[in-house]
């Protein structure tokens, strides 16, 4: 049973996706960040509330981003040809 074009096409695009995703993971976990703590509060006024971007930078986020969504698109494409397979 040959496959639907658009079958090819998601498997295609969610393994680049996960690919591209892991590769940006692995290149930017290696860069150090910093989110400059420090010991004593320069302003009394001032209340820190840490957000997402001040222990994962931008590039990770997309990373995580691109790997979910490609294992979102394989998992569909799997779902959907164990779906359609023939019974006996």
């Amino acid at each position: 049973m040959k496959r639907p074009i658009w079958t090819r096409v998601l498997i295609a695009l969610s393994a680049c996706a996960v690919l591209a995703g892991g590769i940006t993971l692995a290149v930017t976990s290696s860069q150090p960040r910093s989110f400059g703590w420090i010991a004593y509060t320069p302003r009394s006024d001032f209340i820190f509330t840490p957000g997402i971007g001040n222990f994962f930078s931008d590039p990770s986020i997309i990373g995580f981003l691109l790997v979910a969504l490609g294992l979102i698109g394989l998992a569909f494409w799997a779902g959907f040809v164990l779906g359609s397979r023939r019974r006996f």
